[in-house]
C-alpha cells in the first residue's frame, strides 16, 4: 500500500508501532503525511524517524505504552 510507513515494530505484550525512516532532515510526502494522520486516527503510534536518537525515541515510548486488551 502507497505511503504506508516503512516499518511495522512488533514488541511483546502487543506493543505495535509504525516507523517512517528519513535520511537526516528528510521530509514525508503527502500521501505519507495522509497515513500517518490516518493510523493515528486509529490509536496507532506512529513516528516519523530521521537521526539515531530518533530511533531510541521511538522503541522507548513504544515499550512504555499501555495495551489495553
Amino acid at each position: 500500500m502507497h505511503g504506508v510507513p516503512d516499518r511495522l515494530v512488533v514488541l511483546p505484550e502487543g506493543k505495535v508501532g509504525f516507523a517512517e525512516v528519513k535520511r537526516p532532515g528528510g521530509k514525508t510526502r503527502k500521501l505519507q503525511e495522509n497515513q500517518i494522520r490516518f493510523l493515528r486516527k486509529l490509536g496507532c503510534c506512529v513516528h516519523v524517524i530521521d537521526t539515531e536518537s530518533g530511533i531510541d525515541k521511538f522503541l522507548g515510548g513504544l515499550q512504555n505504552a499501555k495495551t489495553d486488551i
